[in-house]
């Protein structure tokens, strides 16, 4: 979990423990994002009232990286700084619940998250598109690549693709429009992935 708020944090604690999960709290975003990358969690409690770092920034980057792009995320609503309205789609989360919410409540919550999404193992060759935007594969060797498009902000920036494991990303320069449309060797091949 990555919470700020102590009341909050508490109710979270008390919920995914009392639901038989071992919980690791990151002490914000960046925090978060290293603790779910090497530790694949099971689910992902997010505060949208993070005091360091931009909680929504966090959950994108959550569903960027293909380790954790299908783990669940439930996230306690706090107060919009622009008074917008937040939705659990809009902001690619499993569950948006409010910041008084009971242990049973979230209990239920992170219970329906989990089985609506597909945490079978992944094989060889599989892809999905990601939340974001982006298309996961999985390597011969069984590695999971993440790839996103990113375009070129200032005229001055080339376009690139990057690639996203657990050992780290690398940017591409030159790429096919196509790519999505690659055979996943190819893919990876860009970017000088090649299976082992």
């Amino acid at each position: 979990m990555v919470i700020d708020r102590p009341e909050v944090r508490a109710v979270v604690s008390r919920a995914l423990d009392g639901a038989g999960y071992a919980v690791t709290a990151g002490a914000g975003m960046y925090d978060g994002l290293r603790l779910a990358q090497r530790m694949a969690p099971d689910v992902v409690v997010a505060d949208l009232a993070l005091s360091v770092g931009d909680s929504r920034a966090f959950i994108r980057a959550l569903r960027a990286i293909s380790n954790t792009a299908r783990v669940p995320v439930i996230a306690i609503a706090g107060t919009d700084p622009l008074g917008a309205e937040v939705s659990a789609k809009g902001l690619l989360v499993d569950a948006l619940l409010d910041a008084d919410v009971s242990e049973e409540v979230l209990q239920q919550a992170v219970k329906r998250a989990r089985s609506r999404r597909n945490l079978a193992d992944v094989t060889p060759d599989m892809r999905w598109d990601t939340p974001a935007g982006g298309l996961s594969v999985v390597a011969a060797d069984g590695t999971k690549w993440s790839v996103h498009h990113v375009s070129g902000q200032d005229g001055r920036t080339k376009e690139t693709l990057m690639f996203v494991s657990r050992a780290g990303y690398l940017r591409v320069a030159d790429f096919p429009e196509n790519w999505r449309s690659l055979p996943t060797e190819q893919l990876l091949a860009l970017g000088a992935l090649r299976p082992r």
